[in-house]
């Protein structure tokens, strides 16, 4: 019954021309998450996000409940390698824990939903950049801003203008030139 319930719903999909995405469920990983904040090639915080009862979804938004987490090295490979393959700076990786390793369900951008420990964990790491960016002197070419690399990796924007790494971002632009 199951096999056709979900064949009825990517019908109905298709017969919409919608985009979707249908991913595995893993069962074993009991409707909670790991949610990894990378920066640069270390895992700096992590914690176990786990969804209300009845739900799936670990969405703290939804009623979930977040704890820290000690990671396996395997998951902490896993989280930095995601970042680094999306070429990301800063991301929140999420996992699942599968009997197979983890899995990656997805990678934020902007990763959000730092519970107080990672947070002022989180807060501490980056403190040590906090000189280099106050002290900062603004040149007009991004090429000699003087940052750390993490840091200046993850500028998008530098006077107005995307920066090297981000340029990419032109052809999604609405009223680019390249659009």
């Amino acid at each position: 019954m199951e096999d056709e319930t979900a064949e009825s719903v990517v019908e109905a999909f298709r017969g919409l021309n919608a985009n979707f995405m249908v991913q595995e469920f893993i069962k074993e990983a009991g409707g909670a998450d790991i949610r990894c904040f990378v920066i640069g090639d270390r895992v700096v915080a992590s914690m176990m996000r786990k969804g209300k009862e009845g739900e799936f979804r670990s969405n703290l938004h939804r009623g979930g409940s977040a704890s820290l987490v000690k990671i396996t090295p395997e998951e902490r490979r896993t989280a930095v390698r995601s970042a680094q393959i999306m070429g990301l700076n800063v991301a929140g990786i999420d996992l699942l824990r599968s009997r197979h390793g983890p899995v990656v369900m997805a990678v934020e951008i902007l990763p959000a939903e730092l519970p107080r420990e990672s947070s002022a964990y989180f807060s501490r790491l980056l403190k040590a950049y906090v000189p280099a960016i106050t002290n900062l002197k603004h040149p007009s070419d991004f090429e000699h801003l003087h940052l750390p690399p993490e840091i200046k990796r993850a500028i998008i924007l530098w006077h107005g203008r995307l920066t090297p790494e981000y340029k990419y971002l032109e052809a999604h632009l609405e009223g680019s030139a390249t659009h």
